[in-house]
């Protein structure tokens, strides 16, 4: 018998399972895969899901463990499940959208493509397999020849494309501050004070420790503890987390999540964009490139934009070393507060989500807030690297329905 027959056969019997009347293997918990969106529009994406399991209910325990579900032509997905924090995640594609499937312990964990490298004691680089992903810059960078009083912190460069071109610039001469993929504001008022951690005058952002490093075949996670300090009295005024979830690259992009969660220590920490013109807030300085477009649900972008509306935006260019036009996107989490916010967007190379724009946003000791927001680095232009549907699923994710209890509770 065909291999691929016989496990389909085994997927079958493993569904069957789960039929009213039968008795269910209490080891392979069979899910439906619930989804409002069309699934022929997200055949082409890998998308995270997360499988609604509790330790105490799952008799598999830490086996590793993998998603079975069959698509078209009798094709069979096996999909590694990877355990983060005390969540189980996967991922699928549109072929899933309605389907059920299994999960079922495997013999062999899955290799993970990730691994992290430490270099120069300031920046962590997670790579698939020998690739470049991105880097975290938790200690101090500054360029021969650029001025100390930009010396910073706490963000994310280089970023690589698909392809193996840089995506994201550091240092750019036109403006010294902007950082690769970061996160700042220009007003912080804190009492009668004010600062300006968007320039670095006053307040930086202080790498503290690693709260989390794991890897595995899903993805890689990377956890920061970090402060917003003032520089004078080296005070911490604000506590920060954030979270760095990298996947795997597929046939049109990658996704990597960055969750940050902002709280004020002490007294209340007061945020702000510029004052015309907002911008502040979630961040990306693009690489040197020869042409470029940008785009937004509302379409093209050729000149400066400030705090127009839209779930969305996305920089593409034909970045120096790249094989063609590659791009960045930046989805906003729908569940951020004042979702969703205006942008900064600038033909020479900036994209930024401005957060809470020209108003302030009041931090509050014990009152953490959280943002969300997903990088989308795609193949091609808006279109073709399918910037819409890839924005569509971060916000609507498909929910995994459990059709019948494990034998726990």
């Amino acid at each position: 018998m065909p291999h691929r027959v016989f496990r389909i056969l085994i997927l079958q019997s493993l569904l069957i399972g789960f039929l009213p009347g039968t008795e269910a293997d209490t080891a392979s918990p069979s899910f439906r895969v619930l989804s409002d969106l069309e699934p022929a529009d997200y055949l082409a994406l890998e998308i995270p899901v997360e499988l609604p399991l509790k330790a105490e209910s799952l008799k598999v325990g830490d086996k590793a463990m993998d998603l079975i579900y069959s698509a078209q032509e009798g094709k069979l997905y096996n999909q590694p499940v990877q355990k983060v924090g005390d969540r189980w995640i996967t991922l699928i594609t549109g072929e899933a959208f309605g389907k059920e499937c299994v999960l079922e312990p495997v013999s062999q964990p899955a290799k993970s493509p990730f691994r992290f490298d430490d270099r120069n004691g300031t920046t962590l680089e997670i790579l698939e397999e020998e690739n470049l992903v991105l880097g975290y810059n938790y200690g101090d960078i500054l360029p021969e020849g650029v001025p100390e009083d930009r010396r910073r912190s706490c963000y994310v460069h280089p970023i690589m494309g698909l392809d193996g071109e840089t995506v994201s610039d550091d240092f750019p001469k036109d403006h010294y501050h902007h950082r690769g993929l970061f996160w700042a504001w220009q007003r912080v008022t804190i009492g009668d004070k004010t600062y300006d951690p968007w320039t670095l005058a006053g307040m930086k952002s202080r790498f503290e420790k690693w709260e989390i490093r794991e890897t595995g075949p899903v993805c890689a996670v990377l956890g920061i503890r970090a402060g917003w300090y003032i520089l004078e009295s080296g005070v911490k005024a604000v506590d920060e987390r954030a979270r760095i979830t990298v996947y795997p690259a597929g046939k049109v992009g990658r996704i990597v999540d960055v969750d940050l969660t902002l709280e004020a220590l002490g007294q209340p920490a007061r945020i702000a964009g510029e004052i015309k013109k907002g911008y502040g807030g979630f961040n990306f300085r693009a690489a040197p490139r020869s042409e470029q477009v940008i785009t937004t649900v509302n379409g093209v972008v050729s000149e400066n934009s400030n705090m127009v509306p839209s779930p969305w935006g996305d920089f593409s260019a034909l970045f120096e070393g790249g094989v063609g036009w590659s791009g960045v996107s930046i989805f906003q989490n729908n569940k951020n507060p004042l979702f969703p916010s205006g942008w900064c967007l600038r033909p020479y190379g900036f994209l930024g989500v401005n957060f809470p724009g020209t108003e302030f946003f009041e931090l509050k000791p014990g009152e953490p807030i959280h943002l969300g927001y997903r990088i989308w680095i795609h193949r091609g232009q808006a279109q073709p690297g399918k910037v819409s549907a890839a924005c569509a699923v971060y916000q609507n994710p498909p929910e995994l329905k459990q059709c019948r209890s494990t034998g726990g509770k």
